[in-house]
């Protein structure tokens, strides 16, 4: 995993330096660099195939610097300007950075630490104080491998099971802190004093939003200029092809001549298997395919563990399936030359679909509270939709979800505004739900997400052709569910070769049209056509996760669940195994998660001791 780990404190001779180490190299597939003195130590991590080359570590006379993560808009990491920047306190310099980073700085002559997060957090630097020692880390896994572990933090556990992660600055050990988005957090190591500053503002919508065909051509022109920057020109690029919008608009933008490979994952005959071989072939690309089958089934009892360990316990059991197809690329590929993963996350700020703030029924991203939120303002926890009995007192976790929802709404906006529920998106959504995927994608490829790209994410916040217009709050509500994917469409479509291909059955060109009525007409001819030619969708499911937890895993989750698990000292065991016997899969989802965390933590994360 790249990223870098810290101990700054009287005596870090205790430190169990091999673990230190491992707990930002898991797979110990990066290179690594370490030093460790009897007051300080350090380790950093990357991939010797990372398109961002350079030193992760920079020293002078005075101060030590540390780097983590990718940027798009340098072939190298920019240490003189970091360094000329941070000397001067110009600090708004680093939103201009475009990727994920965090950068550590340590000034040996004031005994002074500052840290840095990127715009949104998307890679977390994880701090706070062990006894007399500071401690920072981009893998929260590195606290669990100190002499003194510090306590579970239970508010932790509220927040996972209303909100399905954690909010803000919080992790899962008492005392230990995520830093917040674009933040520059100062610590007197002496004093234990902590001050912390933003560089820059939150994105915030226009006065005026753009609209119509304006609207458009300015999400076309940011879309040509800005993901073509994610492809690596000299090592391989893995796009994530699925037979939706937001993989395929980013493949038609790639840059001519690049190293290119798309890979599909799903149960074979699946729908995304199937759309996505035809269209591979026509497109003269390659396509590798990751099934889900008996081999994936064998080792699925493994990939649950894997799945919150790769993650740094951001990652769910509902999620085991990423670290087979990732390390299944990997297996296939040239150590030197695995390059980068490109994904689709964040397609939805231009489509207001699946993550919308008017859905109300819970899923893997969105729990039923927030949408409850969201949809009619309810800032009291149900207790009779969530069946989980707390050891403590059940108002201790209802009074801390109001307070954690009163904390939502001062950070973003109350919450019948599109806005504040596209910066809930941006801020929570993406670097906790989906940066458990990623953290587990950088064990063994550099992770790109083109839609988080800050110029596109500018772009979604002035125009009606974001969340902003497609919400049922705001902007023009008919035909709704036609114009989430005109704009999308019309990138596609200004590409030839993809113009004429099909989407959902239907040639990309007719949802570009923009013409809802045209469209419908014409739909039942071309699916009568198509249906007559004997064109068939995919039957399989992409993923079984019931067949998966009844069949497959439900030893397992016997195992993990019985009445010595760890998660007995929160929860009422008649509770947890009330739950196990019921299908409610993210419930059991969220109790053998977070069993399988307090293990990881119990055994310095490992699996088993």
């Amino acid at each position: 995993m790249n990223g870098f780990c810290c101990a700054i404190g009287p005596d870090v001779s205790i430190i169990e330096k091999e673990k230190f180490a491992k707990s930002i190299n898991l797979e110990g597939n990066m290179n690594s660099e370490s030093s460790f003195e009897q007051n300080y130590c350090y380790s950093t991590s990357f991939l010797a195939s990372s398109p961002l080359k350079g030193e992760r570590v920079y020293q002078n006379d005075s101060m030590t610097f540390l780097f983590a993560g990718d940027l798009i808009d340098h072939t190298h990491i920019p240490w003189t300007q970091i360094v000329s920047n941070f000397e001067k306190s110009n600090y708004q310099w680093f939103s201009e950075l475009e990727g994920h980073f965090a950068i550590a700085i340590i000034n040996k002559k004031t005994d002074e630490v500052s840290l840095i997060s990127d715009r949104r957090s998307q890679l977390s630097l994880n701090y706070g104080y062990v006894d007399k020692t500071f401690i920072f880390s981009t893998n929260i896994a590195t606290f669990s491998t100190l002499p003194i572990v510090p306590k579970f933090n239970e508010e932790w556990l509220y927040e996972y099971v209303f909100f399905n992660f954690p909010i803000h600055t919080t992790t899962f050990f008492h005392g230990v802190k995520r830093l917040s988005f674009a933040s520059v957090l100062t610590v007197d190591i002496a004093s234990q004093k902590i001050s912390k500053i933003n560089y820059t503002n939150n994105f915030k919508p226009a006065k005026k939003l753009l609209n119509g065909e304006k609207a458009y051509q300015e999400g076309l022109k940011q879309f040509k200029n800005q993901i073509p920057k994610y492809f690596d020109q000299t090592n391989s690029n893995y796009i994530a092809f699925t037979g939706g919008f937001d993989s395929r608009t980013i493949l038609s933008l790639a840059p001519e001549k690049t190293p290119l490979t798309s890979y599909t994952y799903g149960i074979e005959g699946s729908s995304d298997l199937k759309v996505t071989e035809r269209l591979a072939k026509r497109l003269k690309i390659k396509n590798k395919k990751v099934f889900f089958g008996e081999e994936l089934e064998k080792e699925m009892p493994k990939l649950i563990y894997d799945a919150v360990r790769l993650s740094g316990g951001m990652g769910t059991v509902l999620r085991s399936t990423l670290p087979y197809v990732y390390k299944s690329l990997y297996d296939e590929t040239d150590e030197k030359d695995t390059g980068v993963i490109i994904s689709g996350i964040g397609g939805d700020f231009f489509r207001g679909d699946d993550l919308s703030p008017f859905a109300t029924t819970s899923s893997s991203i969105m729990s039923y509270g927030i949408c409850q939120y969201y949809h009619k303002g309810i800032m009291t926890p149900q207790k009779d939709k969530l069946p989980l009995v707390f050891k403590k007192d059940y108002s201790l976790f209802e009074n801390h979800i109001e307070k954690t929802l009163e904390k939502i709404k001062s950070l973003y906006g109350e919450h019948n505004d599109p806005a504040a529920y596209m910066l809930y998106d941006v801020y929570e959504v993406s670097p906790k739900y989906f940066g458990g995927e990623m953290a587990i994608a950088n064990n063994y490829f550099t992770f790109r997400a083109p839609y988080l790209n800050k110029n596109l994410l500018n772009f979604g916040f002035n125009s009606k052709i974001s969340n902003l217009g497609l919400s049922p709050y705001k902007g023009e509500k008919k035909y709704l569910d036609y114009k989430r994917y005109v704009f999308q469409s019309k990138v596609m479509s200004s590409v030839k070769k993809i113009r004429r291909t099909y989407i959902r059955g239907l040639p990309i060109f007719m949802f570009a049209m923009n013409n809802f009525k045209l469209f419908k007409i014409t739909r039942f001819f071309v699916r009568g056509i198509a249906y007559l030619k004997g064109y068939k969708v995919g039957t399989a499911r992409l993923e079984n996760w019931d067949h998966w937890f009844k069949n497959v895993l439900n030893k397992e989750f016997d195992n993990i669940l019985d009445h010595k698990c760890l998660l007995s000292e929160y929860i009422e065991m008649s509770s947890i195994e009330k739950i196990k016997k019921s299908n409610d899969l993210l419930l059991i989802n969220q109790l053998v998660t977070t069993e399988i965390l307090l293990n990881l933590i119990k055994n310095k994360w490992n699996i088993k001791d």
